[in-house]
């Protein structure tokens, strides 16, 4: 007679529960409740204490709707990968054991893998999401409306496809297979993939735009984010092993991803996530050493101003500035390669630079800061565009037009060795 205890699910999940509860709301917590702090933080770090308002209002510029779907999509899927990383051994055990209970897989013996392969896998996943994102990110920062929107698209479908193979993957695994195979019989059911990620995506990234919009406390808003992220990993974890083990078979009489598929796809992701991870690592490097200047002390010598019209052969406008500067903070205060645009209403106006320099942590220099500013289609272009100004809106429109600074957008341009990072330092973002 057979008197084995039927298998239960009840251990595992209740594990699985409290630790999952445990990230999510110890990390939530921490960010509702110092937001304020941590913004303070970023703020001190990069301006000075009366550049505050303009640094708030900055950020609050950035968060405009389409920079908003990126970033609550990025922070949803971090989310998920990020507990998976660090719960994956609890993971496969909920997942093993509700699939023994469920009968899932028809008795088939599985082929384990090992708890380091399992990490392993778990760090491939981690790193082809960071590529994925480091280049959704990377559109989002154009200044192209199209991109932009399509930074928007590719983030829904990085969130889709990493919450798909971050729950379906257990079960697969389980049976001996790699995430190459996962992503293969994902991408052998589009809608069927797409339509899951939906379903255990979107409940979190709802509660994030209606913390935005309706302006929830932060208490409220960590609580039902909690909650609810809790509740779609636990259910996700649970619906995956089911359908995991039910494309399983189809998966096993289908040939192996090749090695050479295996190299080119590794190789795609690891240059993406080194070409993007070049590009903000550079803008970052550039920011961190651009800011002191903006906390530097600055004195204007009494004759060290000089100023050269434009003329008909050479339309550009020079400023010459011999200033002392002091640099009070405890980094190297930089300023190197960068374009500076300024624009009207969406158009071109001129562009400039800020010239290169650097002053030692606690150091005092002179500087002559000579500036060039070069009217874009030069000063025939400049009267044309202002006559068709005035001829479509007569002269007192085209002076208010000239005169609103609403109508200006200031921006400075670094240069990374994969691109250019651009940061608008006064006016909204537009079309180029």
């Amino acid at each position: 007679m057979n008197d084995a205890r039927p298998i239960s699910i009840w251990a595992p999940l209740a594990v699985y529960i409290i630790v999952v509860m445990c990230i999510l709301g110890g990390g939530g917590w921490f960010v509702f409740t110092h937001q304020d702090d941590l913004r303070l933080a970023l703020l001190e770090f990069f301006l000075p204490e009366s550049w505050f308002i303009v640094g708030d209002a900055l950020i609050d510029r950035l968060l405009d709707p389409q920079a908003l779907a990126v970033l609550i999509n990025a922070l949803v899927a971090t989310v998920f990968v990020l507990v998976s990383l660090l719960t994956f051994p609890l993971k496969e055990w909920l997942s093993a054991r509700y699939e023994r209970q469920a009968g899932c897989t028809a008795g088939r013996t599985p082929g384990e893998l090992s708890l380091v392969a399992q990490g392993i896998e778990e760090g491939k996943l981690a790193l082809f999401y960071a590529a994925m994102l480091l280049g959704v990110l990377r559109l989002g920062l154009s200044q192209d409306t199209t991109i932009r929107v399509t930074s928007i698209v590719l983030s829904h479908m990085v969130l889709i496809l990493t919450v798909a193979i971050d729950f379906i993957s257990p079960t697969i695994a389980r049976h001996g297979l790699r995430y190459a195979q996962v992503l293969k019989l994902l991408f052998m059911r589009p809608m069927r993939t797409a339509l899951f990620g939906l379903i255990f995506a979107a409940p979190p990234v709802l509660v994030g735009y209606l913390y935005k919009t309706l302006q929830w406390s932060p208490v409220m808003g960590y609580g039902v984010m909690a909650i609810v992220q809790l509740t779609t990993i636990v259910a996700a974890v649970l619906a995956g092993t089911v359908i995991g083990a039910r494309w399983l078979q189809s998966l096993e009489q289908s040939p192996k991803v090749g090695i050479g598929t295996r190299v080119g796809g590794w190789s795609l992701v690891l240059s993406l996530l080194v070409y993007n991870g070049l590009f903000f690592g550079t803008a970052a490097q550039a920011a961190y050493h651009v800011s002191p200047v903006l906390k530097c002390e600055w004195t204007l010598s009494a004759d060290g101003f000089d100023i050269e019209p434009p003329s008909l052969s050479n339309p550009s406008l020079g400023l010459s500035l011999t200033v002392h500067i002091r640099n009070p903070t405890e980094r190297r205060a930089k300023i190197g390669d960068n374009r500076v645009e300024v624009r009207h209403q969406g158009a071109l106006l001129a562009t400039s630079a800020f010239p290169a320099f650097e002053v030692d942590s606690g150091a005092e220099a002179t500087q002559t800061l000579a500036i060039r500013v070069h009217p874009k289609g030069g000063i025939l272009e400049a009267g044309l565009r202002t006559m068709n100004a005035v001829r479509k809106g007569g002269i007192w429109n085209a002076v208010k037009g000239a005169a609103d600074p609403a109508a200006y957008r200031v921006t400075l341009v670094l240069p990374t060795p994969t691109g250019e990072f651009s940061l608008d330092l006064m006016g909204k973002k537009g079309a180029r």
